[in-house]
């Protein structure tokens, strides 16, 4: 066999690019992850406010009265009573430490969902972005339309830029129906001097919108800042009266 026949039955290679990205996956085990850690912070919290010397006592007593219960019990229908009221005893002690651990991780949502609503004005106003003026460029935003049409956006994003950064940057931020593309002053100058340099930069940024990667990455940051806030923090604060070992433990 020749090395042309050879070459002419070999097996085509794998397209790497023919799998889903596990991006997704990965934002969402880090949330779930989150959410897990936070439920023992708010855990430890609860333990550490709460009058657990009452809440020792009332332990002890749905204990007493269960062993009572048994020593009384002449059927299995009482056995089986007695434990019904011993996990409504011990529920009823549970209870508020459920709803306080429940609760934190709603107050992390809730703030998680704040940071993230608030990161385009914050970015909008930290990076002195305006919005680009079409009749200053008109070339320039008539490519950035032909890039959106090129890029399969159904929706064209908010083109905003800041004249005075030198920089060859671009940025994709926003979240579901409000996303923003930030451009450089550097960027629109390089789309006079550098075509297909200005292209690649933009169709990257639009990528991510088209593989809606921008709100789900933002919200997974705000999550963390959020959990830092809330959880963390309050967390260290009540490590305060505590021992050196138990610190460290």
């Amino acid at each position: 066999m020749t090395t042309n026949e050879s070459a002419g039955t070999e097996s085509p290679r794998l397209n790497p690019f023919a799998f889903p990205s596990d991006t997704t996956f990965r934002f969402f085990l880090l949330i779930v992850a989150i959410i897990g850690v936070s439920l023992f912070l708010y855990n430890w919290l609860y333990f550490s406010f709460a009058d657990n010397q009452s809440d020792l006592n009332r332990e002890l007593a749905c204990l007493e009265e269960q062993m009572a219960a048994y020593q009384t019990a002449v059927s299995l229908d009482d056995i089986d009573a007695a434990n019904e009221r011993f996990g409504d005893c011990r529920a009823a002690i549970n209870r508020p430490k459920g709803t306080f651990m429940l609760g934190g991780v709603g107050v992390l949502l809730a703030t998680a969902l704040a940071l993230f609503l608030l990161t385009p004005v914050w970015k909008l106003r930290r990076g002195r972005l305006t919005d680009l003026p079409e009749e200053d460029a008109p070339e320039v935003t008539a490519e950035l339309r032909s890039l959106v049409s090129e890029a399969g956006l159904e929706r064209e994003p908010r083109f905003v830029w800041n004249p005075l950064n030198p920089g060859s940057s671009g940025l994709a931020f926003g979240h579901v129906g409000r996303h923003y593309v930030a451009l450089s002053g550097g960027l629109v100058t390089q789309f006079f001097t550098d075509r297909p340099g200005f292209r690649a930069v933009v169709l990257h940024e639009l990528a991510h919108l088209r593989n809606r990667d921008v709100s789900k990455t933002y919200f997974t940051v705000a999550l963390w800042h959020a959990f830092v806030l809330v959880g963390v923090v309050p967390f260290l604060v009540s490590l305060v009266d505590d021992g050196w070992d138990t610190i460290f433990d």
